[in-house]
């Protein structure tokens, strides 16, 4: 959940898609199509200062700054 704004949610599924919310849950946006080769993204933490920046953490890091626009 972006610290600044609690409507903006980014979840992330096993086949290593990754979602986002601006309206706290319904309905949701996908961000990737997995392209983390089916890697289980293990972590998503956005930056507490600049929330537009999103890491995803799998077997590698994947990193966003534009909030996954």
């Amino acid at each position: 959940v972006d610290p600044s704004n609690d409507k903006l949610v980014y979840s992330a599924a096993t086949s290593g898609a990754i979602f986002k919310s601006t309206d706290g849950g319904a309905p949701w946006t996908g961000l990737s199509k997995g392209q983390n080769s089916g890697s289980t993204v293990n972590t998503l933490t956005i930056d507490p200062v600049t929330p537009q920046v999103v890491y995803a953490g799998t077997f590698g890091l994947y990193k966003t700054t534009t909030g996954g626009q």
